[in-house]
């Protein structure tokens, strides 16, 4: 690898020194680069006319090469097998986001990149083929004029008026936000930032915004604020509270599944003589603990904290209700 890193490193040398106009050859090549042969010289330019179709002349006159198009130049990235098969993971991994804005722009970055590669690279096929696929949670559906404003407003820290859809569907009142950072969970985006009518920070999902324009001012990021006091990783993107002790009991048919992942950085894990365990963590956003708690049925169980247990206890309570309605 590190061989074919210099030999590429002295194309882009050779490339620069033709593109200079001072009619090098490979004699004077040979001579600035060292350790290398003009031999070597003639087969690295015979390449670059054969596998890159570059432009180069001999002017006999003045015993040197020269470009044909002066325009033209050695696309200067360099890619390995691996790197390439790196990259094929993370185009797969952006078609999450392939309902929004931002994979247009990205997906146009991608191209740009391949458009910078060399015609032909050699990589074992088998590392391409649709066998390596990723499943995504379902991606948020936001406008492009909404996100666009957005981005702009992040960049030239300017103030917005945002406008969000109502849960009741009654109107809402705009209100005036600086924006600080944007962040990508479970294929929506959260804008963070300060919000003026309530007095305080505050995220907001662009997947409910109705209206996003400018509103004139620019302002500063405090220097106290950091995105990590509004994200929990694991359970979510909302201002977050003090954390809060949470035990989770899992019955023995549960507890591979569990043993087979890490559930939050702070987890710690009891194993029961009975093939149960209980799982322990700190979290900041209860609400989307107890949506995690239901997802995994009856063999789990919290015991801690109190409040937690009680808006579980109720949701199971209402949901056998509507259940015991369909039944009639």
């Amino acid at each position: 690898m590190e061989h074919e890193r210099a030999a590429f490193a002295r194309l882009l040398f050779i490339d620069s020194e033709i593109a200079k106009g001072t009619y090098p050859n490979a004699t004077t090549l040979a001579r600035a680069w060292a350790n290398v042969s003009e031999r070597t010289i003639k087969r690295d330019i015979q390449w670059l006319r054969d596998a890159q179709n570059a432009p180069i002349e001999y002017d006999a006159s003045r015993r040197g090469y020269y470009y044909g198009d002066e325009s033209y130049r050695v696309p200067s990235a360099w890619i390995g097998a691996h790197e390439l098969f790196a990259i094929s993971l993370a185009g797969e991994v952006l078609r999450q986001y392939r309902n929004t804005p931002v994979f247009e722009t990205l997906a146009g970055a991608f191209d740009k990149l391949a458009a910078m590669l060399p015609d032909r690279v050699s990589v074992d096929p088998s590392w391409l083929d649709r066998r390596i696929w990723a499943v995504h949670d379902p991606a948020a559906c936001i406008e492009k004029d909404l996100w666009n404003a957005v981005l702009l407003s992040l960049r030239e820290q300017r103030r917005v008026r945002i406008r969000c859809f109502s849960h009741n569907g009654k109107p809402t009142n705009s209100k005036v936000v600086d924006p600080y950072h944007l962040v990508a969970f479970r294929g929506d985006w959260y804008l963070i930032g300060y919000d003026h009518s309530e007095g305080e920070r505050r995220c907001t999902a662009l997947s409910q915004l109705q209206q996003c324009e400018p509103a004139g001012e620019r302002f500063e990021v405090p220097d106290d604020f950091d995105p990590d006091d509004f994200v929990d990783p694991r359970f979510g993107v909302r201002p977050i509270d003090d954390p809060r002790p949470v035990s989770v009991h899992f019955s023995a048919e549960l507890a591979p599944h569990v043993l087979r992942k890490t559930w939050h950085a702070t987890q710690n894990i009891d194993r029961h003589d009975d093939g149960s365990l209980t799982l322990r963590f700190d979290a900041t956003h209860l609400h989307q603990v107890r949506a995690w708690v239901l997802g995994w049925g009856a063999g789990c169980t919290v015991t801690e904290p109190a409040e937690l247990a009680s808006a579980i206890r109720s949701e199971l309570r209402e949901m056998a209700q509507s259940y015991e309605q369909i039944r009639r």
